[in-house]
């Protein structure tokens, strides 16, 4: 029995860990969107999402195309995190309460 619950510590240790990575992530992201325009102008709509590689405009509408479009890409990894983040949170949950005998049918 003191096997199974140095285990759990041990994994509860590493859950935190992750959590705390995940936070990391979480907050670097969410610092990234807030830097970045979300509004595209009239006149690039139907650039908005082509490959901006393949097109032929001025310096300043490429960088703001490419801008957009970082923001679509760390607004989808921000989601991802919190998303695992979640994860890793429900599993700690079920660590802890398997530590604490809360839940002993598991």
């Amino acid at each position: 029995m003191q096997n199974k619950q140095e285990s759990l510590k041990v994994a509860i240790k590493h859950r935190k860990d992750e959590i705390f990575g995940y936070q990391f992530a979480i907050d670097n992201y969410a610092a990234v969107v807030a830097l970045l325009p979300i509004e595209c102008p009239e006149h690039l709509m139907q650039h908005r999402e082509a490959d901006i590689n393949t097109l032929t405009l001025c310096d300043a509408d490429m960088m703001l195309l490419a801008d957009l479009q970082f923001h679509v890409t760390i607004s989808r990894s921000l989601m991802a995190e919190k998303m695992e983040q979640r994860k890793a949170i429900i599993l700690l949950q079920a660590m802890e309460s398997q530590l604490t005998g809360e839940n002993r049918g598991l």
